[in-house]
């Protein structure tokens, strides 16, 4: 999230969307104290919720309002607004799906297998495009989610040289046996796909 803290200053955002999980990072605070000084709405989406953008429909798939009582608490110490958690923040990561022109981009976000398993019953993950979970991390994408989401392309969004070893070899190897068409930022830098009179 620290590099939203440079998108703020560069573009005239409208709205800020991020799950209701505090994290305890001061670059989290950070982030929250420039939101609020740009007078920036703020909003938590969760399962079902539908928004629309221009031209674009927006699905949220997770997290889902039922994950979030059993696995959040509030806490004094925090912004009222947030929830605190005992467990792993990537769980609470927003995935959803970009729908416009007929085309369907799936976002994951940093989302972790368990969280996947918990949406292979959803019918509308099937994309066109798939936003690879957790930079290509082996503990990300699952084989039973990808051949849900079945898509086309598959877009890792990775920095060069990382010290994590990202993406996996074990990911890589997935991808190419279900026939995506894999786009890395760490090869390629920006990823641009022109979608047919979205002008």
């Amino acid at each position: 999230f620290g590099g939203f803290l440079y998108i703020l200053d560069r573009y005239d955002v409208k709205k800020f969307w991020m799950s209701r999980v505090y994290n305890a990072n001061p670059t989290f605070a950070r982030l929250l104290d420039k939101i609020d000084a740009k007078s920036i709405p703020l909003e938590f989406p969760e399962a079902e919720d539908i928004t629309h953008v221009l031209k674009a429909n927006l699905n949220f798939f997770w997290p889902s309002d039922e994950f979030l009582i059993k696995n959040t608490f509030t806490e004094d110490a925090i912004p009222r607004l947030f929830r605190q958690t005992g467990i792993d923040l990537n769980n609470f990561s927003l995935i959803f799906s970009l729908e416009m022109e007929g085309i369907n981009i799936l976002f994951t976000g940093d989302a972790t297998p368990s969280v996947l398993n918990k949406l292979l019953d959803q019918s509308k993950i099937k994309s066109d495009i798939l936003k690879i979970p957790h930079h290509g991390s082996k503990k990300g994408l699952t084989v039973e989610f990808l051949k849900l989401a079945d898509p086309t392309h598959g877009v890792i969004s990775v920095g060069k040289n990382n010290p994590y070893g990202h993406p996996a070899k074990e990911i890589l190897e997935m991808l190419d046996a279900e026939r995506v068409k894999v786009r890395r930022t760490d090869l390629e830098g920006d990823i641009v796909f022109k979608i047919p009179n979205s002008n």
